[in-house]
């Protein structure tokens, strides 16, 4: 007997497209942070969006849900070792803008306040920020950023405030006077552990995992200066690294996280580079030469680093520091993608019956 068993036929059509990314060289970069393994980069536009690499710098995408009017310089972010968490602030009153998940949504924390500085821990749970347009105290977030609190913190301009990575150690820096202020329990209670030399604006600082080292810029009209500690800041170098440049808001500082290696970059000028906890700098490794540097982060090992210029190029490290490589203006990539025709037919089926007598 026959039977009719109706199927389908799926033929497979493979198509092949490019897309384009551009790593968005023509910014006036700001501050910028990276992943443990430095294959998530934040870096921050000035009148722009934060833009977020996931390449290692190759190639960057705005982050567009930032609730911002992109006509505010950004003053500082920070990013947890896996690049889930991040905290950014701009440089006039506002909140600060918190992301736990990567930069795909985001909301506002701390209240309208001028944010100068923020840090975060290595996995994110604790975070800190100073307001440096008023006499106040520095905050502190202890839950991932979702609620903050005021420190024992005496109430100053505060300029700097960094925590280590283990989220032991707090140090800040005010614009009032001229010491080191710590604390080692959450910001319950700080002393003055350093004195700073010189005058001028202290702008930047980098801290190890421990906090044990730390390299920190301080500004004199035109002239930027790099000091080092190797004891959490109880004695800063008596000799500074010096150069000139276009002032502190292109000066830039990374450390690895046990402190080992360390990068400075001073806009219009010099590029330094120690693989001995800071005791030494070699200066535009691979001659890089003189260039409008405005970012320098660097993986927590310190082999990968990353180095941005003004409206030009980025510039890549992947040993320790002791070469740059310019990136690439743009990347092309091929995608693959499969799409079926379904064809429907009948299929004829003859079967036999077989008689017992």
């Amino acid at each position: 007997m026959l039977g009719i068993r109706k199927e389908k036929e799926f033929t497979p059509i493979v198509t092949t497209s490019s897309i384009s990314a551009s790593n968005n060289t023509n910014k006036n970069w700001g501050p910028s942070a990276i992943s443990a393994d430095g294959s998530i980069v934040y870096a921050c536009a000035n009148n722009d969006y934060i833009y977020k690499s996931i390449d290692g710098g190759l190639s960057f995408q705005p982050l567009t849900s930032l609730p911002i009017s992109l006509s505010n310089n950004w003053s500082d972010i920070a990013t947890s070792d896996n690049g889930q968490y991040i905290l950014a602030s701009i440089g006039n009153t506002s909140d600060l803008f918190l992301s736990t998940d990567g930069g795909l949504t985001w909301s506002t924390k701390g209240g309208q306040k001028v944010w100068a500085s923020v840090s975060m821990s290595s996995n994110g749970q604790k975070m800190v920020a100073c307001n440096s347009s008023s006499s106040d105290t520095i905050y502190i977030s202890t839950d991932f950023g979702n609620t903050w609190v005021a420190t024992g913190s005496p109430s100053l301009f505060w300029r700097i405030v960094k925590i280590s990575g283990n989220g032991n150690f707090i140090m800040a820096i005010s614009i009032s006077v001229s010491s080191i202020y710590t604390s080692n329990d959450n910001g319950v209670n700080w002393s003055i552990t350093g004195t700073l030399f010189g005058s001028g604006g202290f702008t930047k600082l980098a801290l190890s995992n421990t906090g044990q080292y730390l390299i920190i810029n301080r500004v004199d009209g035109p002239t930027p200066y790099i000091y080092i500690s190797q004891n959490f800041g109880t004695d800063i170098s008596t000799t500074p690294v010096r150069a000139g440049g276009f002032g502190q808001t292109s000066v830039s500082l990374s450390i690895s996280s046990s402190g080992q290696y360390m990068t400075y970059s001073i806009g219009g000028n010099t590029i330094g580079v120690s693989s001995n906890f800071g005791t030494s700098f070699t200066t535009n490794p691979g001659s890089l030469g003189s260039q409008n540097w405005r970012f320098s982060v660097m993986s927590s090992d310190g082999s990968t680093q990353l180095l941005g210029v003004l409206n030009t190029s980025i510039y890549k490290s992947t040993n320790y520091g002791s070469t740059f490589s310019a990136l690439p203006t743009g990347t092309t990539s091929s995608v693959s993608t499969i799409s079926y025709i379904t064809t429907e037919f009948n299929r004829v089926n003859s079967t036999a019956s077989k008689q017992i007598k």
